[in-house]
């Protein structure tokens, strides 16, 4: 999908008890609903599944970063017709490169945001740490 088409829309989510239906926006396989906690976040859903699709339930705290990550995943496997737990087996180190990525830039930008340093900065200031760590 070279251009990722968003549009609104009502999808299930798993809840402990059940389902829920959510209103958000919709592209592929993937839904993305704004869900309001001590701050507000982004959830992806697989919506075949109705189960959250980042890694240990995580969510964004900026909805581009969220919509990037799902476009990201819709170019790896046909997730309409792929089993989520399957996909764990066969995706899911790609899928946590991924999130790691992502969420990276999203703590950096909001703590950037908060305390008025250059989000880049702080990336490239973490980056060069987990080098070191590695060598």
């Amino acid at each position: 999908m070279s251009r990722a088409e968003w549009r609104q829309r009502w999808f299930r989510i798993s809840r402990r008890n059940g389902s829920e239906l959510v209103e958000g926006i919709v592209c592929g396989a993937f839904g993305i609903r704004l869900e309001e906690r001590r701050r507000p976040v982004w959830t992806v859903t697989h919506l075949p599944s109705d189960r959250r699709a980042t890694p240990g339930g995580g969510s964004f705290t900026n909805l581009e970063l969220a919509k990037e990550f799902a476009v990201r995943l819709l170019g790896m496997a046909d997730w309409n017709n792929i089993d989520r737990d399957a996909a764990n087996k066969q995706l899911g180190s790609q899928v946590v490169a991924i999130w790691n990525e992502l969420i990276a830039r999203d703590v950096a930008t909001t703590f950037a945001n908060r305390y008025g340093v250059d989000p880049q900065r702080l990336l490239n200031m973490t980056n060069t740490a987990a080098r070191r760590r590695r060598s």
